[in-house]
């Protein structure tokens, strides 16, 4: 898990009954707005993805994508050390600026999010899904966001692909949109006819979901101390 913006550069890792087990901190990293974090592997390795997509007030220039090595073993005490593997700045196709809190990798590909405004809510406006290619094995790079397709919900607070590769969840505030995954075809995806809503339990501030390491439950939980986790039952037919 991750904090908000305000917090040092750190992931934190939980057990099942919440209590923390290690804060890792992120070498020469900054933390301007920490949104979301993604898991995936690639050619047999673990990594983690740290989301630096936070704009509220839509000022910044570029934004920044962390991919980290998962940690295999816990070191003896409570605090360890990550460095990036790789940190992806990028911009969007259109140069507009948008707040972002949502993303995942798909494949070869990282997917964000757009999170609408309350007042863009009542004029017509949809969330926007966008694909960023990356090489794990540049150390920097910079790249564009290009865009796939609007998607609903709006508020889109955060996403995450089963570790299976069969699903894509987004949430809101109120309720989580799941896709079936087509393999190499990231519009039909998102296409409204296979979209499924999963209703969630109330929160405070809910900005966080991901799938069990079986694909089987997702996982829900809010912005705030000392906030429940919820597991959460899906149909996938």
């Amino acid at each position: 898990m991750h904090n908000d913006s305000g917090d040092s550069p750190s992931v934190y890792l939980l057990d099942d009954k919440g209590n923390l087990r290690c804060q890792f901190d992120v070498d020469g990293v900054r933390h301007i707005d920490f949104e979301d974090m993604a898991t995936f592997s690639a050619k047999s390795k673990s990594y983690l993805l740290i989301a630096d997509v936070g704009d509220n007030l839509r000022r910044r220039k570029e934004l920044a994508l962390h991919v980290l090595p998962e940690p295999t073993r816990l070191p003896q005490k409570k605090t360890g050390l990550l460095k990036p593997v790789t940190t992806i700045t990028f911009q969007y196709e259109d140069k507009k600026k948008r707040d972002c809190e949502a993303v995942a990798v798909l494949g070869d590909t990282i997917l964000v999010c757009s999170k609408l405004r309350g007042t863009e809510m009542f004029s017509n406006k949809s969330a926007e899904l966008f694909a960023i290619e990356y090489d794990l094995q540049a150390a920097m790079q910079t790249r564009v966001a290009k865009k796939v397709c609007d998607v609903a919900g709006g508020m889109v607070t955060a996403m995450d692909v089963s570790p299976d590769q069969k699903y894509v969840v987004l949430r809101n505030y109120l309720y989580a949109d799941m896709y079936d995954v087509r393999s190499n075809d990231l519009k039909g995806t998102f296409r409204p006819a296979s979209r499924k809503k999963i209703n969630l339990p109330v929160q405070q501030q809910g900005e966080a979901i991901c799938f069990t390491a079986d694909s089987h439950l997702i996982l829900v939980t809010s912005e705030g101390k000392n906030q429940d986790i919820w597991s959460v039952q899906f149909d996938a037919r």
